[in-house]
């Protein structure tokens, strides 16, 4: 059974070169990184690890594993599926006043919006409505990740 929260978290820590997978044996969430994907298939192709440090050939082992194992493995919405953007430019739309509409949109427009739409967030005493907002729609996007791969939540 997956947990929300847990899927949440997730989406919240997504960044290049790192990808979550769900197994579906025990409900757990697994982190892969690019690096050890490619060391992990080096050494199914006869490469010996000696190379690298004990703590990272242990994570290596386990990424052998799960390539050995990826029929039970989903994999979770990546971050360019969890589109931040889009969150973003709903969120503008939710606000009564257009005034907050408009400035909000602006920020999204140009270079840097990410961090002039949270600068504007802020500045419009938004800070707490655009974290709910935004934990709302992490939260459906985990849902329907559930439903469109039938697990149980």
């Amino acid at each position: 059974m997956a947990d929300i929260d847990v899927l949440v978290e997730c989406f919240n820590n997504m960044m290049d070169g790192l990808y979550y997978y769900y197994d579906r044996r025990n409900g757990e969430i697994v982190e892969i990184y690019i690096l050890h994907l490619e060391l992990a298939h080096k050494y199914l192709n006869g490469d010996n690890l000696s190379y690298i440090e004990e703590w990272e050939r242990k994570v290596v082992l386990e990424t052998v594993d799960f390539l050995k194992n990826i029929r039970y493995y989903v994999k979770l919405p990546t971050r360019y599926d969890v589109d931040e953007y889009r969150i973003m430019a709903r969120f503008c739309y939710t606000r009564k006043k257009k005034k907050h509409v408009n400035r909000l949109l602006d920020a999204l427009s140009g270079k840097g919006r990410m961090r002039a739409f949270n600068e504007t967030v802020r500045k419009l005493k938004l800070v707490e409505e655009w974290k709910e907002f935004r934990h709302n729609e992490l939260v459906s996007i985990a849902i329907k990740w559930c439903e469109e791969n039938g697990i149980p939540y």
